[in-house]
C-alpha cells in the first residue's frame, strides 16, 4: 500500500489521490462545500506516504470544484482515539464543515463514537467517509460511506510481483489499483435531516 517510485523495489498501491477524489465528488454531489479532511501525523514532505496522497487528491478535488476556500485540514492521528480527537477539534470550528473525509477507517470509527457520546448524529449533522473498507465499516449500527481499496487485490498483486522478482525480473515495478466508492449510510443530501 506504500506509494514510491524507487528504482530498487516494487510497490503495489491503491490510487489514493483518486480515491480521495471520488470522496469528495460525492460529498459534494450531496451539496456540501465545507468539507473537513483527516491528515495523519507523520513525515509531511515524503509524498509517497498513503495520507499525503490523500490529502494532495482532497485539495485538487476541493480546487478542481471551486472550493478550496472551504477546504479544512484537521491534524490528527489515524487511530481510534486520534479519531475522538478529531470530532472534537471539528465540532469547535466556525464555520463547522458539513461533511468530513476521515481519511481512513479506523478513524471515522473513533468520530462516530465521540459525536454518539456527544449527542450529534450521522449524517444529520455531519456526512462522514472513511478509506479502507474494512470489514467493520459494513456493520450495521456502523455502515459507513468508505473507499474500497482492493486490498485482497492489492496482496495477491504483491505476491505475484514477488514470485517474478524471485524468477530473476530486476526491474522495479509500480502499479495503482483503482478504488471505488462505497456508499452507505454515513453519508447524505446537505439539510436532508
Amino acid at each position: 500500500g506504500q506509494h514510491s517510485g524507487s528504482a530498487v523495489h516494487d510497490t503495489v498501491a491503491g490510487d489514493d489521490q483518486l480515491g480521495a477524489s471520488l470522496v469528495v465528488d460525492h460529498l459534494v454531489e450531496l451539496g456540501h462545500e465545507r468539507i473537513a479532511f483527516v491528515t495523519n501525523h507523520g513525515d509531511p514532505i515524503d509524498p509517497f506516504r498513503p495520507e499525503n496522497v490523500r490529502l494532495a487528491g482532497f485539495r485538487t478535488s476541493m480546487e478542481r470544484h471551486g472550493l478550496e476556500r472551504t477546504a479544512m485540514v484537521v491534524e490528527g492521528s489515524w487511530s481510534m482515539d486520534g479519531g475522538r480527537e478529531a470530532a472534537r477539534v471539528i465540532e469547535a470550528l466556525e464555520p463547522r464543515p458539513t461533511a468530513v473525509h476521515a481519511g481512513a477507517d479506523v478513524v471515522a470509527f473513533g468520530m462516530l463514537s465521540a459525536w454518539w457520546d456527544d449527542g450529534l448524529r450521522v449524517p444529520a449533522d455531519f456526512s462522514l467517509v472513511g478509506y479502507d473498507n474494512s470489514r467493520t465499516s459494513s456493520i450495521g449500527p456502523i455502515s459507513l460511506t468508505t473507499v474500497d481499496q482492493s486490498g485482497n487485490q492489492m496482496g495477491a498483486r504483491a505476491g505475484e510481483l514477488l514470485l517474478e522478482r524471485i524468477a530473476g525480473r530486476a526491474e522495479a515495478v509500480h502499479e495503482l489499483l483503482e478504488p471505488r466508492l462505497v456508499v452507505r449510510s454515513t453519508t447524505a443530501p446537505l439539510g436532508s435531516a
